[in-house]
């Protein structure tokens, strides 16, 4: 990977526009989700780790979701609004309003179809059974620590 990204770094088309992104990088999600499944079910792991994973893992289904669910269908009506192909490049391509991940708040959320429906409540529950190992393990960390925290805190004398 880090040989693509000095390979690539400087390459004229990295950004894809608004359509593919770094597409050169898009194999390393084999191998990526291969490890993310050795973290979600690794018994031994430690409560930052497992934090981590959740975070990294939170963050993957909602750029999936996302482009399925609601793809950026309005992004290009603001990046090209004549359809000439004269565009705002730094609007486009700089501000997190009008990335795609974004883009859905702030335009606001149209009512969704039973497809898209269907794809979502599939993607969360998925996602909820991905997260669940690394979610209890968590839960078990913090109650290892809010007992004796709870037991200092009786025993301290107001």
């Amino acid at each position: 990977m880090i040989g693509l990204l000095l390979l690539y770094g400087m390459y004229w088309a990295w950004s894809g526009a608004s359509f593919w992104g770094p597409r050169y990088l898009l194999f390393a999600a084999i191998p990526a989700a291969f490890a993310l499944a050795v973290r979600c079910y690794q018994s031994d792991a430690s409560a930052l780790s497992d934090l981590v994973t959740v975070v990294v893992l939170g963050l993957s289904i909602w750029v999936g979701l996302n482009g399925a669910v609601f793809g950026d269908v309005d992004v290009p009506k603001v990046c090209w609004p004549d359809g000439a192909g004269h565009y705002e490049a730094p609007i486009c391509f700089y501000t997190p309003e009008f990335s795609a991940l974004w883009y859905p708040f702030v335009a606001g959320i149209k009512l969704l179809t039973v497809g898209q429906w269907i794809y979502l409540g599939y993607g969360l529950a998925v996602g909820a059974y991905l997260m669940a190992g690394p979610l209890l393990r968590i839960a078990g960390h913090l109650h290892t620590w809010a007992i004796p925290a709870a037991a200092r805190v009786r025993a301290f004398h107001w």
